[in-house]
């Protein structure tokens, strides 16, 4: 996955200032700034909001203003989705990689520009420190389960002290909504708890619900990409597979889908996000939305070679169920898919797995969990769709080699370290990923 796309010099000849060069993964596009390092780390907002997860197809958005020339970008000619009344998002239109939000405030005429920090540098700074904090993360309400945020509560930068620190934490808009306090977690363990799968074995959901009926709505910002996740059809055939047999993303324990941590270079760029999420499904699990409109015709392509053909046809002859859905190669062998319209990252391919596609976490529309027994009303799937995926909280991130030696290494260990607390927190059990990298630690340590 790894690919450089953005870089780090010191472009004054002395210690005092850095430049900084955000790029796109196919390189079409690139901006330099000189910064004075006495103005970093770049203080950075994450929002968590529906619209932002859907736009990235991450689990969140995070943007800090751009200290370079605005007019580079406003001439740039990257392509522009209308976000808002105000704001505007830029993307290259060639790779889908998501670069600013431009943003014209009511009864101002100045547009000013957020990059996304997943297209900034992995640079090491003189006396280190991060080159991008995220100070305030707002939105959170929106996630129903607190989305990302439990494990980025610490990427402020306390420069003082050279360590990090606690974000502010917002319900809705930040300064605008109430906050979450520091030491309070969001939303709490109780509530939580009725995301998960013991809560749902309490509601009204039935056992034949479970086995045959969730699918999962995977659907971007602007309507432009929207297929289906057949869930429950999946996790039924893997339950009748012997255990050696599942493929590498099943959990044997409860053969759901991994939701992963990714910080490979590629993914960031493209996603905007320095912290990306995946989930893994067969092809043969995906599936066009049943509804009048898109009843008829071919079933979804159920190999990555099918649905490169499928994606590459000309107009006259493409699939209009296809939608925006557009493919950058950013190697020989590995396919990236993206919404045309709005940028949503969509699905990973690689040719040697012929029969799967990574799934951008953050387009998930997670059905309810089931129904509240006092009540009758439905117990929302949250964000991160707990109850449907098996996710790896802890252990080592995919890719984790593309942060080191940079500032965002930091960054990892401090998120590696926090997911960790906060799972064990919640009293969850290691997933069998995080068993096998713990293994893996132990019989390398007795080797070396």
């Amino acid at each position: 996955m790894a690919a450089p796309s953005s870089t780090a010099t010191n472009g004054s000849g002395n210690d005092s200032s850095i430049d900084i060069t955000a790029q796109c993964l196919c390189k079409k596009h690139s901006f330099t700034a000189t910064v004075p390092l006495a103005s970093l780390p770049l203080k950075a907002t994450a929002c968590h909001c529906d619209s932002c997860r859907y736009n990235t197809g991450a689990l969140y958005s995070a943007d800090a203003g751009w200290p370079g020339d605005p007019a580079a970008v406003r001439e740039s000619g990257l392509s522009v989705y209308y976000f808002s009344d105000n704001i505007n998002v830029l993307f290259c239109g060639r790779c889908g990689s998501t670069m600013f939000f431009e943003e014209k405030e009511h009864g101002k005429v100045e547009t000013s520009y957020a990059v996304f920090t997943g297209a900034l540098p992995n640079v090491e700074l003189p006396g280190g420190g991060p080159l991008v904090a995220i100070e305030h993360h707002m939105f959170l309400d929106d996630t129903r389960d607190g989305g990302a945020s439990p494990w980025l509560r610490n990427t402020d930068y306390d420069v003082k002290n050279g360590c990090y620190k606690a974000a502010r934490r917002w319900h809705g808009r930040r300064f605008k909504s109430d906050e979450i306090l520091e030491g309070d977690d969001w939303p709490s363990l109780k509530d939580l708890s009725v995301m998960t799968d013991g809560a749902a074995a309490q509601t009204h959901a039935s056992d034949s619900q479970e086995l045959s009926d969730i699918t999962i709505p995977v659907k971007c910002r602007c309507g432009g990409v929207h297929v289906e996740l057949l869930a429950s059809v999946a996790r039924k055939e893997f339950s009748r597979m012997q255990r050696d047999q599942l493929p590498r993303f099943v959990d044997p324990d409860n053969n759901k889908s991994l939701a992963s941590f990714d910080v490979c270079d590629s993914c960031r760029t493209v996603s905007g996000l320095d912290i990306f999420h995946w989930t893994f499904f067969w092809l043969k699990h995906i599936r066009f939305p049943q509804n009048a409109a898109s009843s008829s015709g071919p079933e979804f392509p159920v190999s990555t070679a099918a649905l490169k053909k499928a994606v590459l046809q000309d107009k006259e002859a493409r699939d209009p169920r296809l939608g925006a859905l557009e493919m950058y190669e950013s190697s020989p062998d590995v396919q990236r898919y993206f919404c045309g319209g709005c940028s949503a990252v969509v699905f990973y391919a690689v040719d040697d797995l012929a029969n799967q596609v990574d799934v951008a976490l953050g387009l998930l529309r997670a059905p309810p969990v089931g129904k509240n027994t006092s009540d009758g009303s439905d117990v929302h799937g949250g964000a991160r769709a707990e109850h449907l995926l098996s996710w790896k909280f802890g252990g080592t991130m995919a890719w984790q080699q593309d942060v080191q030696g940079g500032w965002r290494d930091g960054l990892v260990k401090i998120v590696t370290d926090d997911v960790t607390a906060w799972r064990d927190k919640r009293g969850l059990a290691k997933n069998w990923r995080v068993r096998n990298d713990e293994k893996a630690a132990v019989e390398g340590a007795k080797s070396g």
